[in-house]
């Protein structure tokens, strides 16, 4: 019996891993321009609940408002996994496969640019 947390153990360092390998985003690279964050709140809510739309789903956001002539930033960013027990791409069964997936962007906050004159 004590080599069942071992093994246990062992499994979910596999596990954590191999989420940390497949788990790359893809970002967005053409996210709109914002005038300020509450401008930029409804666009990272609807990306949000693209986000919700998965199972497992982590979502984080950041928005930074401008200041002193300098813009600000803002940021999201989604990412889900999920135990999918099945053949690895060599075609062995993997009791251990994990499935990953994700998504990002953001752009400038940017009150003098031109379309917030």
């Amino acid at each position: 019996m004590r080599r069942l947390p071992f093994f246990a153990g062992l499994a979910l360092s596999f596990v954590l891993a191999t989420v940390a390998i497949l788990v790359r985003p893809a970002y967005a690279t053409n996210d709109p321009v914002y005038c300020g964050c509450g401008n930029a709140d409804a666009y990272i809510s609807q990306k949000f609940q693209e986000c919700s739309s998965h199972s497992n789903s982590s979502f984080n956001s950041h928005c930074t408002e401008a200041t002193e002539g300098h813009p600000g930033s803002y940021h999201y960013s989604c990412s889900w996994g999920y135990s999918c027990p099945g053949y690895d791409d060599y075609g062995n069964w993997n009791p251990f496969k994990y499935c990953a997936g994700g998504f990002g962007g953001g752009n400038v906050v940017d009150p003098t640019d031109p379309s917030c004159l």
